[in-house]
């Protein structure tokens, strides 16, 4: 078990570095292509889900 947990462990470490390094090559080589700046925004928007959740709640307050 504990094995699999230390393998566990390095392949997100090692996921996020590698996803960390991608997003800058992306950034700097098509950081003014507005398609890719609409992908990026969308993402974000997609991925940050206590935001949206709490923006739904607040909405839903209303």
């Amino acid at each position: 078990m504990l094995k699999r947990l230390r393998w566990l462990v390095f392949g997100y470490i090692l996921g996020v570095f590698t996803f960390d390094i991608l997003k800058r090559f992306l950034d700097e080589r098509y950081g003014e292509n507005k398609g890719y700046q609409t992908f990026t925004a969308a993402l974000a928007s997609v991925s940050d889900f206590q935001s949206s959740k709490s923006n739904l709640e607040d909405f839903l307050d209303e």
